[in-house]
């Protein structure tokens, strides 16, 4: 029999407590690996979280299109409505906002855009008016201060409530851009109303009552005068947006 002596002994104890502090220290790596990082190995209750992403884009049509045109003729100071334009919310299953701005992108003299109606606006300027409006409006049901699906020159509505466009973002929202005038039903006051959410239009696909959709109208408050006798175009931009 072979005796060993107290200090090798010792030796090889030490060496199989340096053996066995390893093996936990690896197992304990093995575990930390398959747990989710933050994560105790145990727990009750348990969660399985899901998270959804959109793969859409942000997107708005006029009269079902990226581009509409409306063509005038004008002389100085006219007030000018157009029909009813009509906005929708065509994103692919995205809520979002609309903002507006307005600009000018053709003529010679490109007229600036001032930001109120309170004064005519000077040579070469004019002001831009929007009304989001219910999408059910139609000549036949109009109110009677309204011409052409839209109110009228004159009408109350453009001064009652804020409305006017100019060069920078402004987004729609139940007490900007918004005719509280009900036609068919509806309004223009958009989809949410409340809070941070106000302003938001829920995708058209959503539902067939009205959501997403709404009527546009414009109001150019034209120059007192102007050095060209060049067409001037006037772009006016619906945006959407995200909060």
């Amino acid at each position: 029999m072979l005796l060993m002596s107290a200090q090798a002994l010792d030796v090889i104890g030490k060496a199989r407590r340096r053996l066995r502090a390893a093996a936990w220290a690896l197992a304990l790596s093995l575990l930390a690996a398959v747990l989710p990082a933050g994560r105790a190995a145990a727990a009750n209750p348990a969660n399985l979280d899901y998270i959804v992403t959109f793969t859409g884009t942000l997107s708005v049509a006029i009269d079902g299109m990226a581009f509409s045109t409306y063509a005038f003729t004008a002389g100085a100071n006219a007030l000018v409505v157009g029909s009813s334009a009509t906005v929708t919310n065509d994103s692919s299953g995205i809520i979002s906002k609309w903002a507006l701005t307005v600009s000018t992108i053709s003529g010679g003299g490109d007229w600036a855009v001032v930001g109120s109606t309170a004064t005519p606006p000077d040579v070469d300027q004019f002001a831009m008016q929007a009304l989001f409006i219910s999408s059910a409006t139609r000549i036949s049901n109009q109110p009677g201060s309204w011409s052409n699906g839209c109110p009228a020159a004159n009408a109350a509505d453009w001064n009652n409530y804020a409305s006017t466009v100019t060069g920078a973002t402004t987004q729609y929202g139940s007490r900007m851009y918004a005719d509280p005038t009900v036609v068919g039903g509806a309004s223009g006051i958009p989809d949410m109303t409340s809070g941070q959410a106000d302003g938001r239009m829920y995708p058209v696909r959503s539902g067939t009552d009205g959501r997403g959709v709404r009527g546009l109208c414009t109001r150019i408050y034209m120059p007192s005068g102007t050095e060209t006798l060049q067409p001037q175009g006037i772009r006016m931009t619906v945006w959407a947006v995200s909060d």
